[in-house]
């Protein structure tokens, strides 16, 4: 392994609520890529906006970074597609067959009125792009439905007169695209989705209840009677007459049915769903199936459900899901797939049992990542922290014994390690973390450590700890003024080092630590600091009237020279060698450069995620981790997608709990092929131990287990067991 002078980032936890084209990511399309790739969440990371299956075994999806799918097994396993206009955001796709399949893209960046649809006759191994809206009718689309390959729609909103109007283009001759105004009712922003049975019979839902169908194809629409102010998000008919509509308001989920090809709809009543509704499939004219997404509200977790009915009038529960927030449905007949947040797929065959295709392991969210040859160290929420010793082929669970954040970990070699995290509480290992032992830095949460020989450097609050014995002591002293703890450190030599925060402005040391000095001809605050050696290096700071900027000194800091501009939120800056590095914006940018910062081309990333600390295996390799246990690595040649096996239990397997939610005890069963001692625990949602009971077990066998939640408030907790060695954790709502 090449080793680098040291450098420990921190990017700033901000998560941006960007609106419609302004959030795109700026990647460029048609080109040999640097690949990326996922580790954690598989088969990708970040939400699943759209899923389609054309049959049992071929199917595709997108996410809302853009990264485009297919799978010939049924989702089991999933490739990466490349269409050519990603870059400008997909919103939408649709496939007729496993080959012929098209893609709603953003609008053209040299004109906002024109939005790109890619389409594919190959299974996606080549693209041409249609070209939609005009000067007269601008484009802003995000539904898309074909029902061959000569009869397609696509729908959103344009702008007539100064008036928002919705719009459907219509596919007409193989290859134009005519505008058709619908007719105004209450309106909104969003046109949701578009549903056709045939050639000639289709259906639309949007906004504030919206509903309005076709009978000729879609050259006149007609406005349905409104039952609803609510915004509805799906439609489905299993013939020219029956059909529902779903969706809802943020705490309540509607579903409408017709009888009369969309004319007109009934609210169907029943039990209150506590979320909306994302989509419905009718299988026939008196059984359907509908999912809500799940949301999380003042702490507790309404999860997603499964909705079914076999009369067309009542609805009931078939199933509920924990954690994703559901955002799509396909159904091949009875099959049904489902799409969802953090990559999260499923499948079943009836609606009710559901099979998991993705994976995921964590968590939560990922704060640090380092890198020792094909070993890898990972740590975040809840004392989350796995190893790799196959560049992450597979990750294996690791017991601290702690729950707390892991925020930063270093690793002198394979073997002797720290972690640190936010109870003012570090840990070290000699032996790759199969024992630990607590020991001091500062009596406070340390932000960032690394090592340089027997040198070390740890920030906390304001202060910066140096170690000289291989943190055997340590000696502490004020550097930062202001509120805001370091961002980054980086130590070019064990004498040299920098310190960066976003309260203050960058400090530097000459003599290990013992004082610090401002740097001079910098500006405010610094967010971010890399030096390859005693002269070389990178920082980001403001300018006046310029924004955030990137700057380079080859002087040891005593001058600068401004280059890249920061468009969203600044993250760090991270160099391998003189030539070789990375800046980062959030959410997920990652931007590469190979001549030292004169230029900088986007690293094709797309993964709409808070990216947290950042790792150079060398120059060629980067490793990043971040929100929703993201972990992915970038590597200037192919490279070949791993398959992770988390650790999992091997004494024993526990049952979900039942029922769930409950308003007293939940119930499972415990199977075991280890006897031996077990631990039950009730934990909040902070991962803090509020109940703890031990039952042991003389044979293997399979046991039932209560745990009773009396004197607790409402809300949701955490139900663990554990053997020792690994704890396998259920979520349970407790309602009163």
């Amino acid at each position: 392994m090449i080793t680098y002078p040291t450098i420990r980032c921190r990017c700033k936890s901000i998560r941006l609520v960007l609106i419609a084209f302004s959030c795109l990511l700026l990647l460029l399309s048609q080109r040999a890529y640097p690949a990326w790739t996922i580790l954690n969440p598989q088969p990708t990371a970040g939400d699943i906006i759209d899923i389609e299956f054309v049959d049992d075994s071929n199917g595709f999806l997108v996410t809302d970074g853009g990264i485009l799918m297919k799978t010939t097994d049924g989702g089991e396993n999933w490739t990466n597609l490349n269409n050519p206009n990603a870059d400008t955001g997909v919103w939408d796709i649709d496939f007729i067959n496993p080959n012929w399949g098209w893609v709603l893209c953003g609008n053209d960046p040299d004109n906002r009125g024109v939005q790109f649809i890619d389409y594919t006759r190959d299974a996606g191994d080549n693209w041409e792009t249609y070209s939609v809206g005009s000067d007269e009718t601008p484009a802003t689309l995000n539904c898309l439905e074909f029902f061959d390959g000569l009869n397609g729609w696509a729908g959103g909103v344009t702008s007539l007169d100064g008036n928002l109007r919705y719009v459907i283009f219509r596919f007409i001759d193989g290859d134009t695209w005519e505008p058709i105004i619908l007719p105004e009712g209450r309106g909104g922003t969003s046109l949701n989705e578009i549903f056709f049975l045939n050639r000639n019979f289709g259906w639309v839902v949007g906004d504030n209840g919206y509903t309005a169908y076709t009978t000729d194809g879609g050259r006149e629409w007609l406005l349905s009677d409104p039952v609803t102010d609510d915004h509805l998000y799906g439609v489905h008919f299993s013939g020219p007459m029956d059909g529902w509509a779903v969706g809802g308001g943020f705490e309540r989920g509607v579903i409408l049915r017709s009888t009369d090809a969309g004319e007109s709809w009934n609210v169907q009543r029943g039990n209150p769903i506590p979320t909306r509704l994302r989509a419905v499939h009718a299988y026939d004219t008196r059984s359907a199936i509908a999912i809500s997404e799940g949301m999380e509200f003042n702490m507790a977790m309404v999860p997603a459900m499964i909705f079914s009915t076999s009369d067309a009038e009542n609805w009931s529960l078939s199933n509920s899901i924990y954690g994703p927030v559901l955002q799509c449905m396909s159904n091949i007949e009875r099959n049904v797939w489902i799409g969802g947040s953090n990559g999260y797929i499923a499948a079943s065959a009836n609606g009710i049992d559901w099979h998991r295709l993705s994976e995921f392991f964590g968590g939560g969210d990922f704060y640090d990542i380092w890198v020792l040859n094909r070993f890898s160290y990972v740590g975040g929420d809840q004392g989350a922290l796995y190893r790799t010793i196959n560049s992450g082929q597979r990750w294996d669970g690791i017991e601290t014994g702690s729950d707390w954040r892991i925020m930063n970990l270093h690793f002198t070699s394979p073997f002797e390690g720290y972690i640190t995290g936010a109870n003012s509480t570090e840990l070290f290992t000699e032996n790759m973390g199969e024992s630990w032992e607590e020991v001091e830095i500062s009596g406070v949460d340390v932000n960032l450590i690394t090592f340089t020989d027997e040198f070390g450097y740890a920030t906390h609050g304001q202060s910066v700890a140096v170690t000289r014995d291989n943190g055997q002591n340590w000696e502490s002293s004020e550097v930062i003024r202001g509120e805001i703890p370091a961002s980054a450190l980086s130590v070019p030599t064990r004498d040299i080092a920098y310190v960066a925060s976003a309260g203050d402005t960058l400090r530097r040391s000459f003599n290990g630590g013992v004082s610090w000095e401002p740097v001079h001809g910098l500006m405010g605050e610094s967010f971010g600091v890399s030096f390859v050696d005693a002269n070389t290096g990178w920082a980001i700071a403001p300018t006046r009237g310029q924004g955030i900027r990137l700057f380079k000194t080859t002087d040891g800091g005593e001058s600068w020279d401004s280059g890249y501009r920061f468009e969203l939120a600044p993250g760090g800056v991270l160099f391998a060698d003189e030539n070789n590095g990375w800046i980062w914006e959030n959410p997920g940018r990652v931007l590469h450069t190979d001549n030292g910062g004169q230029t900088w081309e986007d690293s094709n990333l797309r993964v709409n995620r808070i990216i947290r600390s950042l790792t150079a295996e060398s120059s060629d390799r980067l490793w990043i981790c971040g929100e929703d246990g993201l972990i992915a690595i970038w590597n200037r040649f192919e490279l070949s997608t791993p398959v992770f096996t988390p650790q999992t239990p091997t004494g024993f397997t526990i049952t979900p709990l039942y029922p769930n939610p409950t308003n007293s005890a939940v119930n499972m069963s415990i199977s075991i092929t280890r006897p031996g001692d077990y631990n039950i625990k009730l934990l909040d949602l902070t991962g803090r131990t509020l109940k703890n009971s031990q039952m042991s077990f003389s044979s293997g066998g399979t046991y039932p287990i209560s745990v009773h939640l009396n004197g607790m408030a409402a809300g949701v907790y955490w139900v663990g067991v554990g053997d020792g060695e690994l704890n396998l954790t259920r979520k349970v709502v407790l309602v009163r």
